[in-house]
Parts: C-alpha cells; sequence; structure tokens
C-alpha cells in the first residue's frame, strides 16, 4: 500500500477521534510501511484503548468528558503491535501461471 493510500486510511480511521496536536499522520504512515488497511484499523483502535486505559476512573462527573488520543497511545500501539515487517512482505506467493492461449466460453 503507497503513502498516500495509507495517510488517507488514517484520516478516514480517525475523523471521529479527538486527536492531541502531537499526532502526526505522516509519521505514522513512514513507520506503517506496508501495512494494510486492516492493520493500520488495529493500530489505531489499540491507540484509542490505550488512551481509555489511561484515565485513571470513570466517574459520574467525567464519563462525559472526552477522551483525547495522544501521540503517545500511538506509540504504545505500535510497539505492542506484532506486525512488526509488512505483512504483504512476509507472504510468499507462488507464481502464477500464464497460458499462452486464452479460451473464451
Amino acid at each position: 500500500m503507497f503513502k498516500d493510500e495509507r495517510y488517507e486510511i488514517l484520516v478516514v480511521l480517525c475523523s471521529d477521534l479527538t486527536l492531541s496536536d502531537d499526532v502526526d499522520f505522516h509519521k505514522i504512515v513512514e513507520l506503517t510501511t506496508g501495512w494494510t488497511g486492516a492493520e493500520l484499523r488495529g493500530l489505531v483502535m489499540n491507540a484509542q484503548f490505550a488512551a481509555l486505559e489511561s484515565r485513571t476512573t470513570i466517574t459520574d462527573e467525567n464519563a462525559d468528558e472526552t477522551v483525547v488520543v495522544t501521540w503517545k497511545e500511538f506509540e504504545k500501539s505500535l510497539s505492542s503491535s506484532k506486525k512488526q515487517h509488512p505483512s504483504i512482505k512476509n507472504k510468499s506467493r507462488p507464481p502464477v501461471p500464464v497460458s499462452s492461449k486464452v479460451t473464451l466460453a
């Protein structure tokens, strides 16, 4: 997947989140070369969960407060990801046989 595609996917995935100013999509794109859209979705979801976990307690007074996802949560999500290498490079694909004749039905 190309940089521009990953960037656009991140924009869509994070459109409903409140992000801190330190979150840099370009940096995330550089760190996720070769990742699929599903892997990026997992990254964003894990960062969101990390932001929720960082709240000490949820009480009636703060239950409606907006959870802000920071670069720290994205770093945590990146470091805990089992995908240390791009998934498309890890798969060995057998060569596709090419026929010299094409038969139309």
